[in-house]
């Protein structure tokens, strides 16, 4: 493997013929990315393709940093092959992934109740959940707990938990509570502090009665913390990023390395404003750049990455848990968490929404849900193209990966854009097409050659 000057490792590339691609259609990216940087959509843009374990495609457009007074550098700088992103909720599946190596060992059960290894305040006894009313109100209804969250339910989404994005309550209580408390796992100090927090304020619904978007895999990470013994960043470390060869993955960017680091953006489109507005200095960007790992690592969203490293994650996944005879998790293990874990096989659409209209992250139709990221279970229902089986997620600055066991195939998406409208410009279901449509190995619904 080649490396960069004063940079990362290089991606290296094959003909795409040789996996069944066809060069001149995968090449249909490139105008895509161009027009998307170009038309003041997204600041940069970054696309890994890969399949049968050859990078065939890697492109890039676009400023790292833009050089204006909130850019991390005084000079504008363009994109590179080693930038690195946030990746936020791009992180969960590696969170997961760490809690389920402990898993293999024995070390806890899927039904299991969170007080067993995060203490009485996850007792259904001591946790409440919301019925009806607003702090904004004063009224605010709660009854009892009926049940204690599992270590399933903070895998899958199906807890209760909220993840206070609607800091101002104007579709969810719950999170208004959120923001009164003043919860905010960038500012603990520690995963313990958070974890006792959120404890103490009501849940959404009752623990696997609905799906909701939340702080579940910080919880995951807390486990990983308290089963381990080990702080998060830690065990990521030396269990997964060191033997996968991950060398930019981390909770934070050391400063010989922000030469290399995104600037962040948040999009003002949706305010009236025809610009990205830089947030790369704000509050909640400065532990990326601190003076060290952070206090309290976020499981849910927490880590930087490259392409690379990323890739290098995702080809370990699809090769059923190993990577250049680095071996993470067994196949068996690897497949169970890409089944579907939803009560009684239900995607996210069909299970009781507690509150419509809120954000969901992924497209419900079709989707259920594994031990990590989301499990296409009827691939027609979203109409969407790709395959039964695929796993996908993204995060919060508009990254977004999927896997597609039967293709053999995943992408990586990689741009630093938040508060993006997805329906103005469907980016990935855009990128799906333009993938698929390379493929040109064998005739109809036969298997591959």
């Amino acid at each position: 493997m080649s490396t960069q000057e004063e940079g990362g490792p290089a991606v290296a590339l094959s003909d795409p013929l040789s996996v069944g691609l066809c060069p001149e259609r995968l090449q249909r990216l490139d105008p895509f990315l161009e027009e998307i940087v170009a038309s003041g959509k997204r600041p940069n843009a970054m696309v890994l393709v890969s399949r049968r374990g050859k990078t065939v495609y890697c492109k890039s457009t676009g400023l790292q940093n833009d050089g204006s007074k909130g850019s991390l550098r005084e000079s504008k700088a363009p994109i590179r092959e080693d930038s690195i992103f946030r990746i936020y909720s791009m992180t969960k599946p590696i969170t997961s992934l760490a809690l389920m190596m402990l898993y293999e060992e024995g070390r806890f059960q899927l039904n299991d109740p969170l007080w067993l290894y995060l203490g009485k305040a996850w007792k259904k006894e001591n946790m409440r959940v919301w019925k009806s009313g607003s702090p904004k109100d004063d009224n605010v209804v709660t009854v009892p707990c009926e049940s204690s969250i599992t270590v399933l339910q903070v895998l899958t989404h199906t807890s209760g938990l909220c993840y206070g994005f609607d800091m101002e309550g104007l579709i969810n209580p719950v999170d208004l509570m959120y923001a009164n408390a003043k919860i905010d796992v960038s500012r603990c100090a520690s995963l313990q502090e958070f974890g006792n927090t959120l404890a103490k304020q009501p849940l959404l619904f009752q623990p696997n009665t609905a799906w909701f978007y939340g702080f579940n895999t910080d919880i995951v990470g807390l486990l990983v913390e308290t089963i381990s013994g080990m702080k998060l960043s830690d065990f990521m470390e030396q269990r997964i990023f060191g033997p996968l060869k991950m060398v930019d993955t981390a909770f934070w960017v050391p400063v010989e390395k922000r030469h290399r680091f995104c600037d962040n953006y948040f999009e003002l489109m949706q305010k009236g404003q025809s610009r990205m507005w830089n947030i790369s200095r704000k509050s909640s960007n400065k532990h990326f750049t601190g003076d060290g790992v952070p206090a309290c690592c976020s499981g849910g969203g927490g880590l930087v990455s490259t392409v690379h490293d990323y890739a290098r994650f995702l080809q370990m996944v699809l090769n059923g848990g190993e990577l250049d005879g680095a071996r993470i998790l067994s196949v068996k293990t690897m497949e169970w968490i890409a089944m579907n874990h939803l009560p009684g096989n239900k995607d996210i659409a069909s299970m009781p929404a507690p509150l419509p209209g809120a954000y969901m992250e992924t497209q419900p139709e079709g989707e259920g849900f594994g031990l990590g990221y989301s499990v296409k279970i009827n691939n027609t229902a979203g109409q969407q193209i790709g395959s039964d089986g695929i796993l996908m997620w993204g995060g919060a600055a508009n990254t977004v990966f999927w896997i597609d066991p039967k293709e053999e195939l995943f992408c990586v998406w990689m741009t630093q854009l938040m508060g993006y409208n997805e329906k103005d410009l469907p980016v990935r279901v855009r990128l799906r097409n333009i993938v698929y449509g390379s493929i040109v190995d064998r005739k109809l619904f036969q298997s591959k050659l």
